[in-house]
């Protein structure tokens, strides 16, 4: 046992038999504390117990860890051995209290001393703030960030040195410092120097108040942290938040992220023509959102000029239609342009409203299709012979031809008429029309025995114009057809040159009830009643005609009678005359053949020159008008008590052909003779 020159304490003496455990006191003199150290902390081994101290010291703690340390919290150790011993503690942390006690250990195992405590100096410290307390950085830009600390100097601890350490998010997202800017001493702010690569600017100090640097060289759309530090002359070392002495694990600042630009491209455009009007699939993608991304807007740009393509230029809803993007950051709108044959210029845009960054994707072009053209009525109703074919009493079957191009096709084929507009147009005054997506259709619904002119028209995507607005393609004015539809049987008829006639049922057909006056073929294609198809030479005298001709009832005009039904009798037709030979060659025949088989003749469209059957059909019934005949020998005769009328059939005798007539006088019928066709009798036409 060491010897003790300390008189005044007692030492106790204790009999035993074996080994037993060490007995050791915390001394009781007052330690000198400074911020970061205890000095002279001791302690007294009496007894080693009759074993061999293989270890003694002083355990300790800071308060809020325990307030009895053992030697599994920190600890000094002294040399072996028993006796008074004296240790400094050091790397402790300012303004902190802390519990110790003695300890010795043999090999019965370790004994403790009472616990005792000091406190330390309490030293300047930081924190990581700034002075609007709406957190830790300010100034966010794409490539640089204010950041923010407070000190609070104490008495005897002044601040002399300031800085930041920054730390980067990688990868894996760990944060890994990548910068540790300081300046000491007397620095005049704000100050300007480069660290780690990074230029800084140190724009104030302070001993009690807010402190801060301009980091610049950051990346974009970076996430980082950092620490506040400053350096205390007494306490002589660098703090930081939550900084220890026994840790250099301090508290770093809330995670903040670098303004980003947003990245955009434009894509290719779809266009579907094939419908009412032209739509337009403009479409963009972001593909960098850029940050924060949340305040990242993009939309498509759309106009016929390529100058001044950019937001500058044009407001929302202008040209300009900001839209939502999809997970994926695609975005689309579809529009609708409202010019034909024009070229369009787009692209896709994206701005930031936080880093202020505005970008925009290639600038793609493409040409509007243009409106049909060459729209022309091109009805099967080609020529007046198929007019009954293709007319009835309430329709008239038409057919409208026009061009469009390929991708933009005729959406809608049609007529539109009238029955006093000769120049039709949709919405015209007095104008109707009717659509149909088959170029050939029947317009229906239409009044008996009226007169319509008619007009094709056409359009397509391309000839949509503005909100519920197209602009129609028509057939040029030379192309207007005049139709006038069947009447019904009972009703007037008028024929091409303007002369009445009553119409009724006889037998089993609608006949005219009285002679025609035709002076013309109705041969136009429109209707008319002005006398423009074909003049049928009028021969007077006794001159006859082997070509078609008509004559004066007994020689004298005045029998023929006016347009009006009530008087006269008509022309006398020679059977060329009556069927028109040599003047059409539609049937495969020498005369004006109907698409329906029959012979329009000098009758006028819709009717046509009665066969045998129908005059034998009508024969008993027949209302006949007395105009006589001319023979073969051109002799009139049976003016006032004989009429004589052509049929289109004919017969052979002894190699001679005749042609059927019925013959009818105030005493008998006839209907199966057969006459030459140079002589002239009347003509009366049957409805087909």
């Amino acid at each position: 046992m060491e010897s003790n020159t300390n008189a005044a304490v007692a030492i106790p003496v204790r009999c035993v038999y074996g080994s037993s455990a060490p007995t050791v006191a915390t001394n009781a003199t007052t330690p000198t504390v400074t911020f970061t150290s205890a000095n002279s902390l001791g302690g007294n081994v009496y007894s080693n117990g009759g074993s061999s101290i293989t270890a003694r010291g002083i355990c300790y703690a800071p308060s809020t860890t325990t307030t009895t340390p053992t030697t599994s919290n920190y600890k000094v150790t002294y040399s072996a051995g028993t006796g008074n011993f004296t240790v400094n503690l050091t790397n402790l942390t300012p303004g902190v209290t802390y519990y110790y006690r003695a300890y010795a250990t043999n090999a019965q195992g370790t004994s403790y001393g009472e616990v005792k405590s000091f406190t330390t100096s309490a030293a300047s410290y930081v924190y990581n703030d700034n002075s609007s307390n709406n957190g830790d950085v300010t100034m966010i830009t794409k490539t640089s960030a204010k950041l923010w600390g407070k000190a609070n100097a104490v008495s005897g601890d002044p601040i002399s040195g300031w800085g930041f350490i920054l730390y980067k998010q990688n990868s894996s997202g760990t944060f890994v410092q990548v910068m540790d800017a300081y300046q000491s001493g007397s620095v005049s702010t704000p100050y300007s120097w480069t660290e780690d690569g990074y230029s800084v600017t140190l724009n104030s100090t302070s001993q009690n108040n807010y402190f801060s640097m301009t980091v610049n060289g950051l990346e974009p759309g970076a996430t980082y942290k950092y620490m506040a530090q400053i350096y205390c002359e007494n306490s002589n070392s660098w703090w930081y938040p939550g900084k220890t002495a026994n840790s250099d694990d301090g508290v770093k600042s809330d995670p903040f992220t670098t303004y980003k630009a947003p990245s955009v491209s434009t894509i290719t455009s779809e266009k579907d023509y094939s419908g009412d009007r032209m739509r337009i699939t403009l479409k963009g993608k972001v593909t960098e959102a850029g940050y924060p991304s949340s305040e990242t807007k993009q939309g498509i740009l759309f106009s016929t000029s390529s100058s001044n393509l950019d937001i500058a230029h044009y407001a929302i809803g202008s040209h300009r239609y900001e839209l939502s993007r999809n997970s994926d950051g695609s975005f689309s709108t579809t529009r609708v342009p409202f010019s034909a044959g024009t070229t369009w210029y787009y692209r896709a845009y994206a701005y930031n409203t936080t880093s202020k960054d505005t970008v925009y994707g290639s600038t793609f072009s493409f040409v509007t299709p243009e409106r049909p053209s060459d729209v022309a009525y091109d009805n099967a109703y080609a020529n007046a012979y198929y007019y009954s074919a293709e007319v009835t009493n309430n329709s008239i079957r038409a057919k409208v031809s026009a061009n469009a191009p390929t991708d933009a096709p005729v959406y809608r084929y049609g007529i539109v008429y009238s029955t006093s507009n000769s120049t039709p147009t949709v919405g015209g005054s007095n104008c109707s029309v009717q659509w149909n997506t088959s170029s050939t259709f029947y317009v229906t619904g239409l009044s008996a025995n009226t007169k319509y002119y008619m007009r094709a028209v056409a359009y397509n995507a391309a000839s949509y114009s503005a909100e519920n607005t197209w602009t129609y393609t028509y057939a040029p004015t030379s192309n207007i057809r005049v139709i006038k539809t069947k009447l019904n049987c009972g009703s007037n008829l008028t024929d091409q040159n303007g002369n009445v006639y009553q119409t009724g049922t006889v037998g089993s057909h609608c006949w005219m009830l009285q002679n025609l006056k035709a002076k013309n073929y109705d041969n136009t294609l429109n209707y008319s009643t002005a006398g423009t198809g074909t003049l049928i030479p009028l021969i007077s005298g006794t001159n006859g005609s082997d070509s078609y001709a008509r004559y004066n009832p007994g020689n004298d005009a005045s029998t023929v009678g006016s347009s009006s039904y009530s008087d006269g009798v008509g022309y006398l037709y020679n059977w060329y005359g009556a069927m028109g030979q040599g003047v059409n060659n539609y049937g495969g025949v020498s005369n004006m053949s109907t698409s329906q088989g029959k012979n329009q003749g000098a009758c006028p469209r819709g009717w046509h020159v009665p066969t045998h059957a129908e005059q034998v059909d009508a024969a008993s019934a027949f209302p006949a008008q007395y105009a006589g005949y001319l023979d073969y020998n051109v002799t009139y005769g049976g003016l006032g008590n004989e009429g004589d009328y052509w049929s289109s059939d004919s017969f052979t005798n002894n190699g001679a052909t005749y042609y059927y007539y019925l013959k009818k006088t105030s005493s008998s019928t006839t209907t199966s003779s057969g006459r030459l066709p140079k002589y002239g009798h009347s003509l009366r036409c049957v409805q087909d």
